[in-house]
This record gives structure tokens, C-alpha cells and sequence, in this order.
């Protein structure tokens, strides 16, 4: 049986939280801010946080990948870069969880130094610190894990399977391997 991690509910009382957060937080800022998506994995959050914050705002993304499977590399490949020119403004990186900190780490460094935003601030659903190999900061959290375990759903995935279920859970063994096959198929 499948362990749940967070529900809709809970997830529609994150994003509103995090919403009215990012509002205030927000509320001086005279350059339109950008939030940047990180693709895939943050796309569904990413749509339900926007909607909740209270002020104009660019949206844009960026696709990053480092994980295969259930685990990562720690090498950070740059898929798709940002086409809003992020100069002088406040950008928000909207990231589905932060793990290792090795892509947060290099987002933000890109963003800073590559884009030249004049601030970089880290919203994502999940944090997973005790994973953490690299110091980052995350400025708006949803949720904070606290065990090791792989998540699928709301975004979240294995191997580009499960990003459509509206909750997150911890697959089974038996799904994992359910998943493997049904794609080894494709």
C-alpha cells in the first residue's frame, strides 16, 4: 500500500500559503519579478502558486536534469535556459524539492551570476535537508522531509511516470517495478 506524503488538501493549503507569502514579500519590488519554473518536475506546483500570488509577475523556465531513475549524479545538465532577461530583477525559482543542493546550488549561481538577477529568491514544495551535500538556502518551503525516501506525484517522478497523480506519495516496491517494465516496453 502506498504511503501518502501529502494530500490535495494539503497541497491547496501550501500553495496558498506560499502564495500570500511571496505577495507580501514582493510587495516593494518596482521591476516586474520573474518566477522560474524549473521543469518538469515543478510545473504543477509551479501553476497552483502563481495563481496564488497577488501581483504582476513574469513567468518563465528553465529545464535542469540530474537524476536518472531514483537517484543522482550530482552533474547538472542545462536542457532549456530561461528566455526573459532576468537583469536587474527579482527572480523567484519555483523547484518542486530540494535535495542534494546541488541543482539549487548551481540555479541560483546561474541566475546571479550568468543572468545578473538582482536577487534569487528559492521556493519549493519539499526540502529534504538531511540529503543535503551542498549548502543552499531555501526561503519558502511547503513541506520538510524528514526521511530519505523517493517521492512520486503532483510533479515529482520516476523516470517522467507519475507526474500527473494530484498528491504525492511513496511508491511501493511493486510500482517501482511496475514502472521499470511498463517502460523497458516503450
Amino acid at each position: 500500500m502506498k504511503e501518502l506524503v501529502l494530500s490535495e488538501e494539503q497541497i491547496a493549503q501550501i500553495t496558498k500559503k506560499l502564495g500570500d507569502d511571496l505577495t507580501l514579500a514582493l510587495k516593494d519590488e518596482k521591476k516586474i519579478p520573474v518566477a522560474l519554473v524549473v521543469m518538469r518536475g515543478a510545473m504543477n506546483f509551479a501553476a497552483d502558486l502563481i495563481r496564488n500570488i497577488k501581483r504582476n509577475i513574469f513567468i518563465d523556465y528553465i529545464q535542469i536534469a540530474s537524476y536518472e531513475g531514483t537517484s543522482t549524479d550530482g552533474v547538472i545538465h542545462l536542457l532549456k535556459d530561461c528566455g526573459k532577461d532576468l537583469e536587474d530583477r527579482t527572480v523567484i525559482i519555483i523547484e518542486d524539492i530540494v535535495d542534494t543542493g546541488y541543482s539549487m546550488e548551481w540555479l541560483v549561481d546561474h541566475i546571479k551570476n550568468t543572468k545578473h538577477a538582482k536577487k534569487v529568491i528559492v521556493t519549493a514544495l519539499f526540502d529534504k535537508p538531511l540529503n543535503r551535500q551542498t549548502p543552499v538556502q531555501v526561503d519558502y518551503c511547503g513541506h520538510v522531509l524528514d526521511s530519505n525516501k523517493f517521492l512520486v506525484g503532483y510533479g515529482l517522478d520516476y523516470n517522467g511516470i507519475g507526474r500527473n497523480v494530484p498528491y504525492v506519495f511513496i511508491p511501493t516496491e511493486d510500482e517501482v517495478k511496475a514502472w521499470g517494465k511498463e517502460l523497458k516496453e516503450e
